[in-house]
């Protein structure tokens, strides 16, 4: 708490750089809303001086009074310089960013820096006199970054260099402290690494030829963390490219287009070395970030380059591919609500559909490769908003959808010249997925009429309706499909299956057969063998044929597996 009676050797503790950047993502510069934050600082600053009886005047005359060590009884008051300072500067980055449309507007931001400086090095005074060793080595560190700021845009490259190398090295002291928790020590380091793109620009101006490269590493380094970072690495990098003194060259539609103007050069260089990072890029992720870096700097180049119609052509065909493929990336990732896909897809769609409007003069093989593309991406939004309506039980509006997602990927199949291998591999996926989602929808079309009538039905099925639906194959009774719904047809179709036949004997009663009474062995005593050997003799062929070797007895025996025994 406060105490009412300060001691006067008493010394404070203020986290400043954990302060500003706290402010900073809640109010503004999370999005790079410099006048926000401006704002904000205007109405903290009003508070503190309110609270700490420190008012900056009245509503006629601004008299505000000076702070003095001696002045300083509580910790917020060390706010106050700093909070100044803020403002200044976010006033400064506010005019920069307005600045390209009115020059005259970079002599203010001049002014504001300058003011900047002046209340950072107020804060510095004050933490030496009052504060405790991190806070000074804070101070220090803030004013060192400040200064650097302003010579930075002064274009004072050595000296710009050697504040943002102090400053650089004493945030780094801070993170490598033993006592300071992990959290600070990342604050520490995030803020070095937002200087050091600036650092390695001064070192380029003064003469180092690999500060470039080290741009590009950080560039690479950035992407996944601060947005705002990584615009002001993609600046440094342009004001870079603009100091080449070649002149380069581009083809559009098979013709070459020479670039003379030096902003021109920088501006294809730029997005040549973008496409290149991007190849060389190996996430999802950092794909995704470079490609909106290159959408950003060719919409930029779109009006650049109005006075050459054919390379401002190849600038927009440039923005458009990256858009596509920005979208397919974005596509690719998972969690995403067949919705927000259909969205991806139909962006797609519109994009391919304004490239076939650029390439209008373009040959035949451009035209059948955008027109097949633009049916593949068709196929997938159609494939989209069908499970979008199945989820939501709209089921007839489901079939429609993939039955033009069907013809679309036939299309685009018909195209097999224009499609690259995994294009064509993608169509013939989504074609298999689209039918199986058809047998879906109508299954679950089926489930919903039965539960629809169980009420009627009591849950019983018409058995002989269900019989006639399966032997007849009209499709001509309403009531009948009413009644009976069919998936698939019923009866199926009559193939030929290969089977061991069976052969019957039905002749058997007509064969006659041979009298073999003379082969049977003759006993010696004459008998029942004897008697038994003259009624086999005596027999007719029709008495034979009635016993146990005829036809009846066969198929009777056959018949009851065997009979009794």
């Amino acid at each position: 708490m406060e105490s009412a009676v300060p001691d006067a050797n008493q010394t404070f503790s203020l986290d400043i750089l954990a302060t500003v950047r706290d402010a900073q993502q809640q109010h503004g510069l999370r999005h790079g809303d410099y006048q926000r934050y401006r704002q904000y600082c205007s109405r903290r600053l009003a508070r503190l001086r309110k609270s700490l009886k420190l008012p900056a005047g009245d509503r006629r005359k601004v008299h505000r009074k000076p702070l003095t060590p001696e002045a300083i009884k509580f910790d917020r008051c060390l706010q106050i310089p700093l909070f100044e300072a803020e403002r200044l500067w976010a006033y400064a980055m506010q005019l920069k960013s307005e600045a390209n449309t009115d020059q005259r507007k970079k002599f203010s931001q001049f002014s504001k820096l300058k003011k900047a400086a002046q209340h950072a090095n107020l804060l510095e005074t004050l933490c030496a006199a009052k504060a405790d060793a991190k806070t000074k080595l804070e101070a220090q560190a803030y004013l060192a970054a400040m200064q650097g700021t302003l010579l930075f845009e002064l274009e004072k490259w050595p000296e710009a260099g050697a504040h943002l190398q102090g400053a650089v090295d004493l945030y780094t002291s801070l993170a490598g402290a033993a006592h300071q928790l992990p959290e600070d020590a990342a604050v520490y380091t995030a803020k070095a690494d937002e200087l050091r793109p600036q650092l390695r620009y001064c070192a380029y101006n003064i003469g180092d030829a690999t500060a470039v490269e080290d741009l590009r590493a950080m560039r690479l380094r950035q992407i996944g963390g601060d947005d705002g970072a990584s615009d002001e690495i993609d600046s440094l990098l342009a004001q870079t490219r603009s100091d080449s003194r070649a002149v380069c060259e581009v083809v559009w539609q098979g013709e070459t287009v020479l670039v003379r103007p030096p902003k021109l050069r920088a501006l294809v260089a730029a997005l040549e070395e973008l496409r290149l990072e991007a190849d060389k890029a190996e996430t999802d992720e950092a794909q995704i970030s470079i490609q909106e870096s290159l959408i950003k700097r060719a919409g930029e180049g779109v009006r650049e380059a109005q006075s050459e119609p054919r390379l401002q052509a190849w600038v927009a065909h440039t923005k458009l591919r990256a858009t596509i493929r920005r979208n397919l990336l974005l596509a690719a990732g998972s969690g995403r609500k067949p919705t927000e896909l259909a969205r991806l897809y139909e962006a797609v769609t519109q994009t391919l559909a304004d490239l076939q409007q650029l390439c209008q003069a373009g040959d035949r093989a451009t035209q059948a490769e955008l027109a097949a593309q633009l049916a593949l991406y068709r196929a997938h939004k159609c494939h989209q908003l069908s499970r979008a309506h199945f989820a939501a039980k709209r089921l007839p509006e489901c079939l429609a959808l993939l039955q033009r997602c069907l013809r679309y990927c036939k299309q685009a199949r018909d195209a097999r010249g224009a499609l690259t291998a995994e294009e064509q591999e993608a169509a013939e996926e989504l074609a298999r997925k689209a039918e199986g989602d058809q047998y879906s929808c109508r299954a679950a079309a089926l489930l919903s009429t039965e539960d629809a009538n169980v009420g009627e039905t009591d849950g019983q099925f018409d058995f002989a309706e269900l019989q006639a639906g399966a032997s007849s194959k009209s499709t001509s009774s309403s009531k009948r499909q009413t009644a009976v719904p069919q998936l698939i047809t019923l009866p199926p179709e009559f193939v030929p299956t290969p089977a061991k036949p069976i052969f019957f004997d039905l002749a058997l009663n007509h064969v006659q057969c041979p009298d073999l009474t003379d082969k049977l062995p003759r006993e010696a005593k004459g008998g029942k063998a004897a008697a038994a050997s003259t009624a086999a003799a005596t027999a007719t062929p029709a008495a034979q044929s009635g016993g146990g070797g005829g036809i009846s007895g066969f198929v009777k025996g056959w018949l009851s597996w065997g009979g009794k025994k």
